[in-house]
């Protein structure tokens, strides 16, 4: 997998993180006053899902802890 990454990326921090977390699908849309983020996390209630915004980044982590 990592070889497969590093081929289309190269050695760059963004392909390491990729080969490391697991990155669940995701669709966005845009309408004229929202932004729309559906993503699939399987097993997960809302309550395990927390979501941050740090600039233009948003994280979505998930996980019962």
């Amino acid at each position: 997998m990592d070889r497969l990454l590093n081929r289309f990326m190269g050695e760059t921090p963004f392909a390491e993180t990729l080969a490391e977390e697991w990155l669940p699908s995701v669709d966005v849309s845009e309408t004229e006053d929202k932004l729309l983020i559906k993503a699939e996390l399987p097993g997960l209630e809302s309550k395990d899902v927390n979501l941050s915004i740090s600039g233009d980044v948003l994280t979505i982590k998930g996980g019962s802890r």
